[in-house]
Formats: C-alpha cells, structure tokens, sequence
C-alpha cells in the first residue's frame, strides 16, 4: 500500500510528456563536447607523428642509397697498379682517394642534391673527415635537414642545412659510416 502511494505521488510529480530538464541537456552537451574535441586532438596528434615518422623514414632510405653507392665505390678495385701510399700522412692516404672518388674535391661537405620528402624539400650532404691515426679509412657522416638558403635561418655549422633560430638543426636523419678502398687491404704495413 505504501509503495503504491509513492508510485502514484512519483507519477503524479512529473507529467509523462515533460521531457529533460535544461541542466541535463547542458551537462550531456558538454560531455559530448569534451570527448569529441578529445578525440579530433588525438586525431590531430596522430596525423602529425604519421607524417613525421614517414619523413624520417624516407630520409634514411635515402641515405642507405648513398651509402650503398659510396660502398660500391669504395669495394670496386682499382684497374691500375696500386702504389701503397704514405700511411703517416691522412692526405696522402686510401682516404683521400676514396673522397676524391666520391667527388669531393674540395672541403669536407658534399651537397648531395634535394628532395621533397612529403611535401617539404631536405638536402642529403656528406660531411667527410680522415683521422690522422687512419689515413687509408673515410669517415663520412650523412645528415638529411632544410636546405640552407638564406636569412633567417642560420647556418653556424657550414653544413648547408638550415639551423632555426634558436640554434638548433632541422636534421631529420643522420648516419655515420667508415669505409676503406679494397685497395687499402692489398697494401702491407711495410710497403
């Protein structure tokens, strides 16, 4: 009897064609809302990170080409005689041909073109070196960044890539590899 009469006062308070209350419309609005623009951010992220990790990619493929081709150059023995070079002097070494191989006949950065990886242009250079101690061995570091063009961008290490404003480099990609001509292995210590 009890529970009949609060069904009855229940019934009798709300009218069955009333509908929601304008709080409860606000507050399901807003919950919708949050989650939505929670979602189209996590969207957002994921497209810039996709973007970003495709172009990281294709800059490495890139450099694993010019690396294959260096390594090419490096592994094909000569056809003429090989004099075995001064082994004290690192500009009179293997190294030193090989860079001379490669094409670099003058300084230590090599611009290896452009290319527009998902819609943005990068530079390839090799930046080459010959430590004193290995003259017959090529160290080349090969970065992927902006072409340096001109102000504002800075260029601070002459590496032919843009560095931003606040110092830091638009590399996207680096590798370092060492390479010795066949060459080098056919010459003795003593010769």
């Amino acid at each position: 009897m009890v529970n009949q009469t609060l069904l009855k006062l229940a019934l009798k308070s709300r009218p069955k064609d009333s509908g929601f209350t304008m709080m409860e419309v606000l507050v399901a609005i807003l919950v919708s809302f949050a989650f939505l623009m929670g979602t189209l951010q996590a969207m957002a992220l994921n497209t810039y990170f996709q973007v970003k990790s495709e172009r990281e990619a294709q800059a490495k493929f890139w450099i694993e080409e010019d690396q294959a081709l260096a390594s090419s150059i490096a592994g094909t023995a000569s056809t003429t005689t090989v004099s075995c070079p001064d082994s004290s002097d690192a500009t009179n070494g293997f190294g030193q041909e090989l860079k001379e191989d490669l094409g670099i006949t003058s300084g230590n950065v090599q611009d290896m073109g452009t290319r527009t990886l998902v819609n943005k242009n990068y530079r390839l250079v090799r930046v080459t070196s010959i430590a004193s101690d290995k003259p017959d061995v090529l160290q080349i570091t090969y970065r992927v960044g902006r072409p340096y063009v001109s102000s504002p961008d800075t260029d601070t290490d002459n590496d032919r890539i843009a560095d931003n404003r606040s110092g830091n480099t638009s590399i996207i990609a680096e590798s370092f590899i060492q390479l010795m001509p066949v060459d080098a292995l056919s010459c003795t210590p003593d010769s």
